[in-house]
């Protein structure tokens, strides 16, 4: 497997096209970042000028890592954030610039991005020194004048929704834990996504009331999801965290409206998206390590790790990175089974198209280990709630899910439903996964994730056999050692390492189960190997697919 990894690593390499200009904006005002990312969405596009390609580094030491493991970049040249202004105003690909005000227009410029994305335009403020000498496309400071919110995105979406390509949902600054019904704007839109909306021609918008009905925002936010030229279930970038009520309310999105026809794609925050998507798209399935089946034996218990939350694309790029180096690091010192037990780690299938590096990467480090495998995260090819979309929505979703399967050669996948709705899962979305045999285990997860699943899960179940070959495995979670008594009925999520060994010991022989960990209390690499040291030896660590395999031979 070693071999394979190899091979992988030099498909990158030989594709490799280091960016023209690398700007450190860590330090810039938030208008400069704003403008030199619009810059970098519109030159990274394909057919711009390659001699004027944007890298940005914003997020450190990530981005730094990221060109080296990308483009064998480790010590770049970096341009300022003057000199990329003026070499993008210069540039072919440019008409001009808008004119803005960042501290009066904030509330509109999610909408302003994609202006300038459809536009082929810098956001500038007045007085920019950059606007000395060039076009002005548009004046937003008179246009848009005393616009709120929906103001402009009814303007953008009646001028601009044929000319987009998807939909993405941006904070302008608002703080909804402060008020979650009239949250105060005391802070600043997060930047990082703003290359890859531009890039793509998203379009962008941030409306408080947007999935409450009876308002305004929510009557909108209805006609703009029913009526435009995107794609069903429609992917929504950034992140709803309007309402954080049990976590962000309508962060999946899907139950967002009665139409039920959207899914997140979490990348609030997550820049270089436009210049890491210049690389073709993976359409190849990449070789997972095979997994170590094997008969099942009614004596022993099988369980299975999973690393949550790997569907936040800037998880993916940051913590997730540090975790899977650290695993990489565990095995090489120790490659015993104590050492280098199953991990199966969820993984967005996003990234197969606007950085397909970070999927490269991943599965070279999967194959230095031999033990490490790749499931979809929550749930399946978005982050929604599938049972909730309608029927013609819902059978391109199981397609797109089982093509998301065939290229990370997994047949797993978490899954989330919110209360009430696992038995339509159950008797209506799974079961159309079992004719094409590709999607055979998922991974429950309730929402809110401290209500039990006794909608489907009799006491001692631990896992439904859908139709022939379809598994479904009983929520069990881990988020860390870190429990907060201000979240009711989440004790047992948040259990001490020897609570934990003490729960999978008491488990009946021949049990099966899934622990999905996340790092919501603290939860990470170190629990998990303290807990497979402390295991009775008839406890046994498998991989996802082992697990999934197992349960179908026991039936």
């Amino acid at each position: 497997m070693l071999r394979i990894g190899a091979l992988l690593l030099l498909a990158v390499l030989a594709k490799s096209s280091a960016p023209a200009m690398v700007v450190d904006l860590t330090n810039e005002d938030m208008a400069t970042k704003i403008a030199v990312q619009v810059c970098a969405g519109i030159l990274n596009r394909a057919g711009a000028s390659n001699a004027n390609t944007v890298y940005t580094l914003l997020t450190q030491p990530y981005d730094s890592d990221w060109l080296f493991d990308a483009e064998q970049v480790s010590d770049p040249t970096l341009t300022s954030s003057d000199d990329v202004l003026s070499r993008c105003l210069l540039d072919s690909s440019i008409k001009g610039y808008i004119k803005y005000n960042y501290k009066d227009q904030q509330v509109v410029v999610p909408n302003l991005i994609t202006l300038a994305a459809v536009l082929d335009a810098v956001l500038l403020e007045e007085g920019h020194p950059a606007l000395v000498g060039a076009t002005q496309v548009y004046d937003a400071v008179t246009e848009w004048q005393g616009f709120s919110g929906l103001d402009a995105s009814e303007y953008m979406y009646t001028h601009h929704v044929g000319a987009t390509s998807t939909l993405a949902w941006m904070n302008p600054g608002y703080d909804g834990f402060a008020n979650a019904t009239h949250p105060p704007l005391t802070g600043d839109l997060n930047p990082g996504l703003i290359d890859y909306i531009v890039k793509e021609r998203i379009f962008n918008f941030y409306l408080n009331n947007a999935c409450i009905p009876t308002t305004d925002d929510y009557s909108f936010t209805k006609r703009m999801t029913s009526h435009n030229p995107w794609p069903r279930p429609i992917p929504v970038y950034g992140y709803g965290d309007e309402y954080p009520v049990a976590g962000d309310i309508f962060e999946a999105e899907t139950n967002c409206n009665r139409e039920h026809n959207m899914g997140q794609i979490a990348s609030s925050g997550t820049n270089n998206l436009a210049f890491l998507s210049r690389k073709p798209e993976i359409t190849t399935p990449l070789q997972s390590n095979p997994a170590e089946l094997e008969s099942f034996n009614a004596s022993t218990t099988y369980i299975s790790f999973i690393m949550g939350d790997g569907d936040n694309v800037q998880y993916l790029k940051t913590s997730r990175r540090d975790w899977m180096m650290e695993r990489v690091s565990r095995c090489d010192a120790d490659p015993s089974y104590m050492g280098c037990f199953p991990l199966s780690w969820s993984i967005s299938p996003h990234p197969r198209f606007f950085a397909p590096d970070w999927w490269y990467w991943f599965f070279n480090q999967s194959y230095a280990t031999k033990h490490d495998y790749f499931v979809l995260p929550p749930s399946g090819d978005l982050y929604s709630y599938p049972s909730e979309m309608p029927a013609d929505v819902q059978a391109q979703y199981v397609k797109d899910t089982e093509r998301d399967c065939e290229l990370l050669t997994t047949s797993g996948s978490v899954h989330w439903e919110f209360l009430g709705h696992w038995g339509k899962a159950m008797g209506e979305y799974f079961p159309q996964y079992s004719p094409a045999g590709i999607v055979k285990g998922f991974f429950a997860v309730n929402v809110p994730y401290n209500v039990p699943m006794v909608e489907v899960f009799r006491p001692g179940e631990f896992y439904k056999i859908v139709g022939d070959n379809v598994v479904v495995f009983r929520p069990r979670e881990w988020r860390g050692t870190e429990f907060s008594r201000n979240v009711p009925l989440s004790r047992r999520q948040f259990l001490s390492v020897k609570e934990q060994t003490a729960v999978l010991e008491h488990l009946p022989p021949g049990s099966m189960t899934c622990l999905y960990i996340t790092s919501d209390g603290g939860g990470g690499l170190d629990m998990i190997y303290d807990l497979v040291k402390g295991l009775d030896s008839r406890i046994k660590v498998v991989s996802h697919e082992a697990l999934i395999d197992l349960a179908l031979q026991r039936g």
